[in-house]
């Protein structure tokens, strides 16, 4: 499904991939499976929008306080910090996984030794999307929402909300 999809997207992610290769999908699966297709394109999209972000990352121990079922995992980079969420709370079926969704998560995090957060912004399959959060001593608490699968945030400079916006912009024209 779309959403088993971006949750492989963040997981690699997590574990630091730069980009991923969807071997097994190819045109003849693209028409029996146009969701899917569709559901790719837009894990690009995530991709391009992050590239600059993620080319430059590393693990960073976040030290996250969040709930039980949900792991976080931590990049950070020269100017961002890029967390994978992800729902372990899932059913494993055929033919997909049923999710429980984790409601209005919070989660807290550590931020890099002179990292300064002044914005957090959700990076979706579609459409990027402002987060609330607050920062105190070095600790960030964000108020992540609803995580049905998995989700994508970048915390940055005050003007990450104007470059992640005009990047995927740009990753839809060329889509065009």
């Amino acid at each position: 499904t779309a959403d088993e999809i971006f949750a492989q997207l963040t997981q690699n992610i997590a574990r630091g991939a730069k980009g991923i290769i969807w071997s097994g999908f190819d045109a003849a699966l693209a028409r029996k499976h146009p969701d899917l297709a569709v559901a790719i394109r837009d894990c690009g999209r995530v991709l391009r929008a992050l590239s600059s972000g993620l080319l430059s990352s590393e693990p960073w121990d976040c030290k996250p306080q969040a709930p039980e079922k949900i792991n976080v995992t931590a990049l950070s980079g020269r100017d961002r910090l890029v967390l994978a969420l992800f729902n372990s709370d899932y059913v494993v079926g055929s033919p997909r996984y049923a999710w429980i969704t984790a409601q209005k998560t919070e989660i807290e995090i550590s931020a890099p030794p002179g990292m300064h957060v002044k914005a957090a912004i959700e990076a979706g399959r579609e459409r990027t999307t402002p987060i609330e959060f607050q920062e105190k001593e070095g600790r960030i608490r964000l108020q992540a929402g609803d995580i049905q699968t998995a989700k994508i945030i970048v915390l940055g400079g005050e003007g990450l909300p104007a470059e992640l916006a005009a990047a995927y912009e740009a990753a839809l024209a060329e889509e065009r």
